[in-house]
């Protein structure tokens, strides 16, 4: 130093470069009189991009978590991969795991100023549902965690309510009935626009579950209990009574045929006519294609063998009649020798379940 203007020190981290080596230097002559001026360059950049903090993974320390939120790996053969906390200067960009390419080791004690308490009460479907802790933690770093005693009940409600806009799909049980009672209501919208049909396309039900799902939340804590939630009768009731009146009277789930079954429609949610798939022996002596919504829409028969494969797709059922019928019906005699086939199919009586010749 007598000589040179500049000093630079290298040694591990903790050798006392801050503490020791300063108070040494100031019993040398030359400094008497004179201040040294420590600056303390990792507690200076642990404040500084606090958010670039990162802590080693349990179990892999070439990994670490960043107080941002972001993961980022160094080199197995580079020294920082031993250092438990690193302030990184310089990393990737890249998506998921990033690169670190300059980065300096940390005291844990430096970064005693950036611990903060927190209460989190989040759902994390991985780890079981609903997590309500108090931490101590660095950004995302989590230093410490206890359970919270006594949630605050409408944190608990929000936690749900925000994963299940991201998540509802799969935790709740969107069956079959479900999604055909969302494309009753999604036809009657389309169809009808004057009626004022609420939107309940999957995206817009998740957005908003907090206005119709709410009360079926309660003492919700695990995945399992929200795939048992009844989705259809919850949805169905949401509707006022009279809405539930008219859903199934104009865009009802099933229709009534000659042979006396009650076959189920089938809807599509951008209001396409809902298919009747029937076997064609139950609409014998069926002149018109049947319709719903107020006689406004025909349904798509989709005619069947009597081992219920597809022989004809139709919207005119008096025009297969008089035309196609017979040439589905010769195939149809070669395919089941054993069954009715008519040569009068408007006169012919409707035939449920299995009824062959003698």
């Amino acid at each position: 130093m007598k000589k040179e203007n500049t000093l630079i020190v290298h040694a591990p981290a903790g050798a006392g470069k801050s503490t020791i080596l300063p108070l040494a230097v100031l019993e040398e002559s030359i400094f008497e009189g004179k201040k040294i001026l420590m600056l303390e360059p990792r507690r200076l950049a642990a404040r500084t991009i606090a958010e670039r903090i990162a802590f080693a993974r349990p179990g892999n320390n070439e990994q670490s978590q960043l107080s941002n939120g972001r993961y980022a790996v160094a080199g197995h053969r580079d020294d920082l991969a031993h250092e438990p906390w690193l302030a990184i200067a310089n990393m990737d960009a890249r998506d998921g795991m990033g690169k670190i390419f300059l980065a300096s080791p940390l005291n844990p004690k430096d970064q005693a100023p950036l611990v903060k308490e927190q209460e989190t009460i989040t759902w994390d479907t991985g780890k079981g549902g609903l997590i309500a802790s108090r931490d101590l933690r660095i950004g995302s770093i989590v230093l410490r965690s206890t359970p919270l005693p006594a949630p605050d009940e409408s944190q608990l409600l929000n936690a749900i309510s925000e994963v299940l806009k991201k998540e509802g799909e799969q935790l709740l049980n969107f069956d079959d009935d479900v999604i055909q009672w969302q494309n009753r209501v999604l036809s009657l919208r389309k169809w009808r626009p004057q009626d004022a049909w609420p939107d309940v396309n999957t995206h817009t039900l998740l957005m908003t579950n907090k206005t119709w799902l709410s009360n079926y939340l309660e003492n919700i804590k695990k995945p399992d209990e929200l795939k048992k939630i009844n989705l259809l009768m919850v949805l169905h009731h949401h509707l006022d009574w009279e809405k539930q009146q008219t859903l199934n009277q104009l865009a009802p789930l099933k229709l009534a045929v000659p042979s006396g079954s009650s076959i189920k429609l089938r809807y599509q949610r951008n209001g396409e006519p809902p298919v009747l798939a029937v076997r064609l022996q139950e609409v014998f002596g069926l002149a018109e294609t049947p319709t719903i919504n107020d006689g406004k829409t025909k349904v798509l028969m989709h005619l069947l063998s009597p081992g219920y494969k597809p022989v004809q797709v139709t919207s005119n059922l008096k025009s297969f009649w008089n035309n196609a019928y017979f040439e589905v019906k010769k195939e149809l005699k070669r395919r089941y020798p054993k069954h009715k086939w008519p040569d009068d199919p408007w006169k012919a009586a409707a035939i449920k379940g299995v009824k062959k010749l003698k």
